[in-house]
């Protein structure tokens, strides 16, 4: 079984409809490791309700600006990057 302890998710959001079942999956399909939900609004409810991190970022942010602010956050040795559109 993969250590997921090693890694990082980042799912980067303008608040798309799928975020929730997007979080959902990775949940489901990485136990264990570090899941950062980055955006503004109502994605902080669903960090919340899956109990992942939340950054923070105000307002509709470029995503490259809030990964940049997500790899300051983590130390984890392994990063994977999701789309909030883009179900795994």
């Amino acid at each position: 079984m993969p250590d997921y302890q090693k890694l990082s998710i980042f799912i980067p959001t303008i608040n798309e409809t799928t975020l929730e079942e997007v979080v959902s999956a990775a949940c489901h399909e990485a136990p264990g490791a570090e899941i950062i939900i980055i955006g503004y609004g109502d994605a902080e409810r669903i960090a919340t309700k899956h109990q992942t991190d939340f950054l923070d970022t105000k307002t509709k942010t470029p995503k490259s600006i809030g990964i940049n602010l997500a790899m300051k956050r983590t130390s984890r040795d392994w990063i994977i990057i999701l789309d909030a559109d883009a179900i795994p």
